[in-house]
């Protein structure tokens, strides 16, 4: 693992990050005015309602091609019918199209990963609060990620980038096996590949050519293999102040290694042992990347000699979390987020303010593609367990993929409970009683 530190590159200092322009209004006094909205899919789609009950006007901005965009099943689409949303895969494209049409936006927000770059740049570019633009690349993009991290000295995988076959499979010899090769622009484990041995390379050569939001790959992040448990750590930072608002581990049915975490999660407790040292990693992470305005979504792993970074995101949590947070009691994560953007304290000193744990349990297709006939159990679990929310991702009569991915999961089922160990009993049921019916 990378741990070296070196100083910190050249450029605009942290301090300036929040010296934008300011919107003197308090959000509810909106009347009219607008707010960028970029990517605003899956679970981002909510940031469209949060900025209009705001009293301002959404404008999505897509950074997808049209294509893909088309193919994301929740895609809204939603604004005026007198409007046509933007679409701009930079920041000097974006502009161009807001000041086209005399649109001049009071924030700009990133709704889900892909919008993460350009979101602090457009907001840049407008003189509105951003995180710092000269580490906005690698809060977004992978390789990026990895040479920022080396420099800044958090502890991360050894890792090289590959371009074409050849590189491949030179660059996974000398990393060494197992690896994990990834797609530096993806997200949800889409193309992300276990290499346990160099037939496995195989899988990538017949990958798809391009990302989960149809980026081409046309490099590949490869970085040695670190066994521990994973963790995701949810942040929200105003003013440089980090706040730390809860901590996920991720359970798997085996201990075997994998490229595929999507199993059982769930909310660790407030007296876990490993909180302290999540957090305080966390706070370095937050530091090294400049992140000083806004949610941030950490997935690490708790190695032997400690915390190592497997990757990061400037936005909220994805699978309908920040959702299920608001569902049962806790803050409205994408108010906080538009008002913080909006150079206005959101007030989540604290934490989320929840009186219950959540979990989510992701149930896959692992056979081959099938056409969905059912979801049998749901109306047993519900008696048996606090259900907040159930995600189908396919209709009855769709062909199923197999699952390799978050994109592809058939099934996501959202439990409360009042403890942790009641929470894991909560799952295992989940697990044992729902099942999806599947036949060729």
């Amino acid at each position: 693992m990378t741990v070296a530190a070196k100083p910190m590159p050249q450029g605009s200092s942290p301090g300036d990050v929040h010296s934008a322009r300011r919107s003197d209004r308090l959000p509810e006094d909106g009347n009219g005015e607008c707010i960028a909205v970029v990517d605003p899919i899956h679970s981002g789609t909510p940031f469209l309602d949060a900025v209009d009950s705001l009293g301002f006007r959404p404008v999505p901005v897509y950074t997808l091609p049209p294509e893909r965009l088309a193919a994301f099943k929740s895609a809204p689409w939603r604004c005026d019918q007198t409007d046509i949303p933007i679409q701009a895969e930079s920041a000097t494209a974006a502009l161009a199209e807001l000041t086209e049409r005399s649109l001049s936006p009071s924030a700009v927000i990133a709704a889900t990963e892909p919008g993460v770059q350009l979101a602090d740049e457009l907001a840049g570019a407008l003189a509105l609060p951003h995180n710092s633009l000269r580490s906005a690349a690698a809060r977004r993009d992978k390789i990026a990620m990895r040479k920022l991290g080396e420099v800044q000295g958090i502890a991360q995988p050894r890792f090289r980038v590959a371009s074409g076959e050849a590189s491949l499979a030179t660059t996974v010899a000398d990393i060494g096996l197992p690896a994990i090769v990834k797609a530096p622009t993806g997200a949800g484990s889409h193309n992300v590949f276990l290499v346990s041995s160099m037939q496995d390379l195989g899988r990538i050569q017949t990958a798809p050519a391009v990302d989960l939001f149809g980026t081409p790959v046309a490099r590949w992040l490869v970085e040695e293999y670190v066994r521990g448990d994973e963790y995701a750590i949810n942040t929200f930072s105003f003013a440089g102040r980090h706040t730390l608002l809860d901590v996920w581990r991720k359970r798997l049915p085996t201990p075997h290694d994998y490229d595929q975490p999507y199993w059982n999660a769930h909310q660790i407790g407030l007296d876990d042992p490993v909180r302290d040292a999540l957090e305080r990693f966390a706070n370095r992470t937050l530091d090294a990347f400049e992140i000083e305005l806004g949610p941030c979504h950490i997935e690490v792993k708790l190695a032997a000699e400690g915390p190592v970074l497997l990757e990061l995101g400037a936005r909220l949590p994805g699978a309908h979390i920040a959702e299920a947070w608001r569902r049962i009691g806790g803050r409205d994560l994408f108010n906080a987020t538009i008002r913080a953007r909006l150079g206005h304290d959101p007030g989540i000193v604290g934490g989320l303010g929840l009186d219950r744990y959540l979990g989510a349990v992701f149930v896959s297709n692992d056979g081959p593609p099938a056409r969905l006939r059912r979801i049998a159990g749901l109306a047993e679990a519900r008696r048996e367990c606090v259900i907040e929310d159930v995600r189908l991702h396919y209709r009855v009569g769709d062909v199923v993929p197999t699952t390799e991915d978050l994109s592809s999961m058939l099934l996501t089922v959202i439990v409360s409970a009042d403890t942790v160990p009641e929470l894991l009993r909560s799952q295992e049921r989940v697990r044992r009683v729902i099942k999806p019916e599947v036949a060729k």
